[in-house]
């Protein structure tokens, strides 16, 4: 019986950069060892939502061939790319919302890989494990909350302990971490 392992991740095919081309790796090689993975994620937006309305970058048949039974797309209302903070913010709530009910419909994996960031993906499904048999498996692309209060943009006093609470719980509720930078 082939393992059945789920993804969880904002960044896939056909978006581009580094986080989609990863994600969209980590996919075919599982399905190359002979597991069954099955990937949750966004519609693309990465650069931006406008270039994917071409059909140019859905290049890779035997992947679109998965859409909607290996490839689950949530569909967002709000833009991450948008300028004003409040519309992002107002984007990652409405991600937690859609990814945890998504989640609560899916059962039977052995093994749940969540990519970070976006770290409202990782909190919709480490707080609210449903699965407690599923080994749970954090990715690190970027320290969060650091990398966003160091942007000096925001300021964060009153929330810092909160966040870094957070983020402490997340690490926690991980079986594994996996980083891509030793210096994290």
């Amino acid at each position: 019986m082939k393992y059945k392992i789920l993804l969880i991740s904002q960044n896939f095919y056909p978006e581009l950069g580094s986080a989609a081309n990863r994600m969209k790796n980590i996919f075919e090689q599982l399905q190359k060892r002979g597991f069954n993975p099955m990937i949750v994620t966004t519609d693309p937006s990465y650069p931006n939502r406008e270039i994917f309305k071409s059909e140019r970058y859905f290049d890779n048949d035997a992947l679109n061939q998965l859409e909607g039974t290996q490839i689950h797309r949530i569909h967002m209302r709000f833009d991450k790319q948008h300028p004003n903070l409040v519309y992002r913010l107002l984007y990652y709530l409405e991600l937690t919302v859609k990814l945890k009910y998504y989640l609560k419909r899916l059962d039977g994996f052995e093994n749940i890989f969540v990519s970070s960031p976006n770290i409202f993906m990782a909190w919709a499904t480490l707080f609210f494990k449903k699965n407690k048999r599923a080994k749970y498996f954090l990715e690190i692309r970027d320290l969060w909350p650091d990398s966003f209060i160091d942007i000096g943009k925001f300021k964060l006093k009153y929330s810092k302990p909160i966040l870094k609470f957070l983020e402490k719980q997340m690490y926690k509720q991980a079986d594994d971490v996996v980083i891509n930078n030793p210096f994290f």
